[in-house]
């Protein structure tokens, strides 16, 4: 069942989602890749996987290019890695695929991605509690903001509608 949320503070967001179906969701094969690569325990990466799953649920409610911190995007391209399941939750979440957009030239600008510290005020603002250790975020220049899938973690978040509606 799809309705309008509120989830925190009498927020109400602006997209009907399925929250129960996003709160219940579970993916052990992607948890099982994501831990094989990156060295989580099964605890942290459930934990990193529901801080995503908050992180798509900004992305789709307030529809703006939100950068994700550098785990979160980590666990989100091994998410996506399993299209099937990806695209089947986004339709049952959001009635919409969320697509990833990286750092190539001027993609920022063009997907009017924005500063990762409003992520972390979208997240304030629409949950009353989110793993702050999952939100870290690296400073351009720190040696460590480029990866091997071309995303700067500065940069890359969500393609949002607007660029396909000017009117938006």
């Amino acid at each position: 069942m799809k309705y309008t949320v509120e989830i925190n503070n009498g927020i109400n967001l602006p997209v009907n989602i399925d929250i129960d179906f996003v709160n219940n969701y579970k993916n052990s094969d992607v948890i099982e890749k994501f831990r094989k690569e990156h060295e989580y325990t099964e605890q942290a990466a459930q934990i990193l996987f529901n801080e995503l799953k908050k992180y798509l649920i900004i992305c789709a409610s307030y529809r703006k290019g939100y950068p994700p911190s550098k785990s979160i995007d980590h666990i989100w391209h091994t998410f996506i890695l399993f299209t099937m399941d990806y695209s089947k939750f986004c339709e049952s979440a959001f009635g919409r695929y969320i697509h990833h957009a990286p750092n190539i030239g001027n993609t920022a600008n063009r997907l009017k991605i924005e500063p990762f510290e409003v992520t972390i005020l979208a997240l304030k603002e629409t949950f009353s509690n989110f793993n702050e250790h999952f939100w870290v975020h690296l400073a351009p220049g720190d040696g460590d903001e480029d990866d091997d899938n071309g995303c700067t973690h500065n940069d890359c978040g969500p393609v949002t509608d607007d660029i396909h509606d000017p009117d938006k």
